[in-house]
């Protein structure tokens, strides 16, 4: 006896998955414009606070806006004229005495036994070589990026005006993203967003701060021990911030071996300054910076970044936290049936 078995599937049902797949399809071909958006969002959320501040004392939203962006491209500006110098003659001179810091670790690996007929120190020569050889090109490529930022200023300045034009109105987001999504779903995306928002810029502040307070710390701390390129280890310092407990654990290692090199006890010390610097960072920083703080997970931050790094490059880690506050709500709000899929 043969069974004809239907299976229907509705009209909406087939219509839905045909749109789903074509706004991936959009948003794969479209994504290099979708990420400039993005920047230009996220950029908007970042000054908005400042610039309603000023109008709530009476300064035009206008004025209050540029204000904040002369301050910000001032302070960029400053940043490379007065860094950018002093940081490129470290590194070159870094360059030139690696081949002497090397020959000091292989000199220290014989007293531990690792000799010429070891495997391991077979090895090692040829790791050196290439390691001296990307860092004879570190400075060419430094070069290179800036290069790469001036050939893209069409994109940057439009990523500064679109989140300029976004900031200029009272909650310009927000306007954007109800013109953006179905007028049923208004309420919500503009909660979301409202949210994420919070989290976002109270994150970025903290951030920031952290990362310039154990930038100096860090400057004046190896600068005090008598460590070369104080100004190299500190900028990694300050950048590595923003990984959570591996980038100050990556730091202190980066800073110990360069302190190595130089004198063995020195390493000694900065491996305490570091230690008694994480202290203050876990127990006086951290809490009084993030106090307010909802946060993000330190985990989630790490894969945020990974993965950001992996899609979009340097531009996909920058936007990744900020995804990753948006998301976080987002999943918080399925889990607590909110939302219904």
């Amino acid at each position: 006896m043969n069974t004809n078995v239907y299976i229907h599937i509705p009209t909406t049902t087939i219509f839905r998955i045909v749109a789903a797949v074509v706004a991936l399809i959009f948003v794969f071909l479209m994504r290099d414009i979708i990420m400039l958006l993005l920047f230009a969002i996220v950029i908007a959320a970042a000054v908005d606070p400042f610039a309603t501040k000023m109008e709530n004392k009476g300064i035009p939203r206008i004025v209050g806006l540029l204000v904040v962006y002369l301050l910000f491209f001032l302070g960029v500006t400053s940043f490379f004229w007065v860094l950018v110098p002093p940081l490129a003659i470290e590194l070159t001179d870094f360059t030139a005495n690696f081949p002497v810091y090397a020959n000091g670790l292989v000199e220290v690996l014989s007293r531990y036994g690792i000799t010429p007929d070891n495997p391991a120190f077979s090895t090692l020569p040829n790791y050196i070589d290439k390691l001296t050889e990307n860092l004879t090109q570190l400075v060419p490529t430094i070069t290179g990026v800036f290069t790469d930022v001036v050939g893209r200023g069409f994109q940057i300045i439009t990523v500064f005006l679109a989140s300029f034009y976004l900031a200029l109105q009272r909650d310009g987001e927000e306007k954007f993203l109800r013109m953006l999504s179905p007028e049923t779903e208004d309420p919500y995306i503009v909660d979301l967003w409202k949210r994420a928002q919070k989290k976002i810029g109270q994150w970025l502040q903290g951030q920031v701060v952290l990362a310039v307070l154990i930038g100096v710390a860090t400057y004046v701390g190896l600068t005090v021990i008598g460590v070369k390129y104080a100004l190299i280890l500190s900028i990694i310092a300050g950048m590595l911030e923003i990984v959570p407990i591996v980038g100050p654990i990556a730091t202190a290692i980066i800073a110990m071996v360069v302190a190595f090199f130089q004198a063995p006890a020195k390493s000694v010390l900065v491996g305490l300054f570091f230690l008694i610097l994480q202290q203050l960072e876990g127990n006086i920083l951290v809490p009084l910076i993030f106090r307010k703080v909802l946060g993000l997970h330190p985990v989630i931050v790490i894969f945020a970044l990974l993965i950001g790094l992996r899609l979009g490059g340097v531009g996909g880690m920058l936007l990744a936290v900020p995804m990753a506050a948006v998301l976080t709500e987002l999943f918080g709000d399925f889990s607590s049936g909110k939302i219904k899929v």
